[in-house]
């Protein structure tokens, strides 16, 4: 047989009891508030950077790390021919996939980014993007840019010896 409680004891269980179900109520109000700062979060940093993609020098440096990992749609997204182009889409998919594994089998870390002024006149900018490999010598070059609809770079002879267009 087990020995009785005592009245201070049940009423400390009790009491125990009260706010443990306080916790338990509070618990998913915490968890929504959480989520939805978190969410407005993750959607402020992603305006932001969405933003950053249609200015001059993100659409440049975008369109530079897509020709080098060989991501065709945002290769054909920021860029535009300097003369009409004669292969098809999936032509040109495939020849920049083709240049992408050659770099890949490399396996040599390429640093890009934006140096100097971003010249911008109405709908025209040039864009000085350096390509730095990891232990080679870096590389700048000044590319053209055109905004029709969003920057995009102009695929030149100048922007194709920087990145070895396809």
């Amino acid at each position: 047989m087990s020995p009785p409680v005592s009245e201070r004891q049940l009423a400390g269980e009790r009491k125990n009891e009260a706010r443990t179900a306080r916790q338990v109520r509070r618990t998913p109000v915490v968890v929504l508030g959480l989520l939805v700062v978190l969410t407005f979060a993750v959607g402020i940093t992603a305006a932001i950077d969405l933003r950053r993609l249609d200015t001059p020098a993100g659409a440049a440096q975008g369109w530079v790390t897509a020709t080098l990992s060989g991501d065709c749609a945002r290769y054909r997204l920021l860029s535009t021919p300097d003369e009409p182009e004669s292969r098809g889409e999936q032509q040109l998919c495939d020849d920049l996939a083709d240049v992408a594994r050659e770099r890949l089998a490399a396996a040599v870390r390429t640093r890009v980014r934006v140096v100097g002024d971003v010249v911008q006149e109405g709908g025209l900018a040039r864009v000085s993007v350096e390509l730095a490999p990891e232990g080679g010598t870096a590389v700048v070059k000044q590319l053209r840019l055109v905004e029709r609809d969003r920057w995009r770079v102009v695929r030149d002879a100048a922007a194709c010896e920087l990145v070895r267009c396809p």
